[in-house]
């Protein structure tokens, strides 16, 4: 049985992202070009802001537009080294509509990258906002997981 499979949680161990956790989209073994088992990822490079009552509160009364500033994710997409990745208890259930949108085709050409990065960033977004919705207990603690920076 497959621990690395679509729609696990898992925290990247090197490179730019090392830190930063991530979603898998598609496992694939050593081929072509690639002579690792490797993984497509998309994750959060920059995790959004904690948010409190009072800035709540206080943003109502002022009219300004603080929370939604606070709520601002940065995804990355990558194709990673499985032994890069620490495989964590935890699922992400937008995995499948992140998929529909990222693709290995998608990660060749900068302009279509940077196109799957702003519709992933949308999806994750959207996801963030509504955390407390969920079809069961696990798929919410998943998501309030992966959008929480992480503290070591």
């Amino acid at each position: 049985m497959a621990i690395l499979k679509p729609g696990r949680i898992v925290i990247v161990l090197a490179g730019r992202y090392a830190g930063k956790k991530a979603c898998i989209l598609q496992v694939s073994g050593a081929s072509g070009d690639r002579k690792h088992a490797s993984v497509l990822v998309c994750g959060v490079a920059r995790y959004p802001k904690k948010i409190t009552r009072a800035l709540i509160k206080a943003d109502e009364a002022a009219g300004t537009k603080k929370v939604e500033k606070r709520c601002v994710i940065k995804p990355f997409v990558k194709v990673l080294n499985q032994n890069h990745v620490m495989p964590t208890r935890f699922t992400l259930d937008v995995h499948e509509q992140l998929k529909g949108v990222v693709g290995d085709a998608s990660l060749t050409d900068e302009d279509v990258k940077t196109l799957a990065r702003n519709k992933a960033k949308a999806i994750l977004s959207n996801r963030f906002k509504s955390q407390a919705t969920g079809k069961n207990e696990k798929a919410i603690t998943g998501v309030q997981y992966f959008f929480r920076k992480l503290r070591f």
